[in-house]
């Protein structure tokens, strides 16, 4: 999907398949690479954002990463957005989460789905959706993009 389009705005659109019973895993490709154009559509669920110049090959697997339950951010996206200043997201106290949580975390930060973040932890899909959703509010983030852009911020990554 586009940021940009005719009759209804990107945004928009991500905002309304988030609230579907299950919301489709969208990937952003574009021409806009403004912040301001970024931002809104990872707040607004996207699960990968790449221009629009790029190489076939690698959109193919952009497409099968996030297809996979992976967020994937083209690297100058990546980059713009751990270089800008905090915006109130991740004010959340990072010394409450436990340290099955920042396990988790880091394997978010990563790019791993829950079903491989399960394998990974030998935990059952559900404790680790239960594990998410504590660091989401912990943190105070709005989903698991925001997530990983904090624990890469800060040195949870692998």
């Amino acid at each position: 999907m586009d940021v940009k389009m005719p009759g209804m705005d990107g945004v928009d659109a991500l905002r309304r398949l988030r609230e579907l019973d299950h919301p489709a895993r969208v990937l952003i490709v574009t021409s806009f690479t403004e912040q301001r154009t970024v931002v809104p559509a990872l707040r607004a669920g996207a699960a990968g954002y790449v221009y629009k110049d790029v190489d076939p090959d690698a959109l193919a697997g952009a497409i099968r990463s996030v297809h996979a339950g992976h967020v994937l951010l083209q690297a100058e996206v990546a980059g713009a957005l751990l270089s800008q200043e905090e915006t109130g997201t991740g004010t959340g106290r990072a010394g409450s989460l436990t340290e099955r949580e920042r396990e988790v975390l880091g394997l978010i930060a990563d790019g791993r789905a829950n079903r491989e973040i399960a394998r990974a932890l030998v935990l059952s899909e559900k404790t680790v959706k239960t594990h998410v959703s504590n660091i989401l509010m912990k943190l105070d983030l709005a989903d698991r993009t925001q997530a990983a852009l904090w624990a890469v911020r800060h040195g949870l990554s692998g």
